[in-house]
């Protein structure tokens, strides 16, 4: 089917599927694949995910980051130099497991030196980070409260938009992170996008009751903002 969509007629394999591979992202040079590895051992109840890469004929596979943790959601930077991914290395809803169910920190790793820090901690559930074009910060939506007041934070409440400096991460400051809050939680925000000059940041979000049922959630109608990448909206 893909051959007839495509008129590709070439399709061929670049990894062995031996193992669970998925997540597959093209570094933005062309010259590599990121991708999400799962390999289980016999006996193991192991379910983590390992991060790795390789060029894109599929040759000089090499893990970068095991599997000691929970690892998914793989991206470069756009200077192909970085990748950042999420991690979920506590129990922080304290039930005695770290799984999927547990907050994910967001990390970032050089390729070539193999250094590895961590952006954004996990105290927080957070997802969906988005590299700027000028590979100097990170955004990302994180649910910090409790906004539709049942006494629990969960994915049930509203993100905020969040912005984190990379620069200072990189340059060892990790107790410095320059995290700012770019849109209130106060709203139900999704699907922020960041502008080629990264300068602006486009997102849309629920703001009034339009099916009048009392709460502002995904069955409202959303508007189009955009906001500043240095917090003015």
């Amino acid at each position: 089917r893909i051959v007839e969509i495509t008129g590709l007629t070439n399709l061929y394999p670049i990894t062995s599927s031996k193992y669970y591979e998925w997540y597959p992202v093209f570094s933005p040079d062309g010259a590599k694949i990121v991708f999400q590895g799962w390999q289980q051992s016999k006996g193991s109840n192991n379910l983590n995910n390992s991060i790795c890469i390789m060029d894109i004929d599929g040759s000089n596979i090499r893990q970068i980051v095991n599997d000691e943790y929970n690892n998914f959601s793989p991206q470069f930077s756009a200077d192909s130099r970085l990748i950042m991914f999420q991690s979920i290395r506590k129990d922080t809803n304290m039930d005695g497991l770290i799984n999927t169910k547990d907050n994910s920190g967001i990390y970032i790793i050089d390729i070539d030196k193999r250094e590895e820090k961590q952006l954004v901690l996990d105290r927080y559930y957070n997802y969906n980070p988005q590299f700027s074009p000028d590979n100097k910060f990170v955004i990302f939506q994180s649910i910090r409260n409790a906004a539709n007041m049942d006494g629990l934070v969960n994915t049930k409440d509203n993100s905020g938009i969040y912005i984190v400096d990379i620069d200072k991460i990189l340059s060892q400051h990790e107790d410095k992170r320059e995290e700012k809050q770019l849109s209130s939680d106060k709203y139900y925000n999704f699907n922020p996008q960041i502008s080629p000059n990264s300068r602006l940041i486009v997102f849309q979000s629920v703001r009034r009751d339009t099916n009048s049922d009392g709460v502002f959630n995904s069955k409202d109608k959303a508007g189009v903002y955009i906001v500043d990448s240095r917090g003015i909206e």
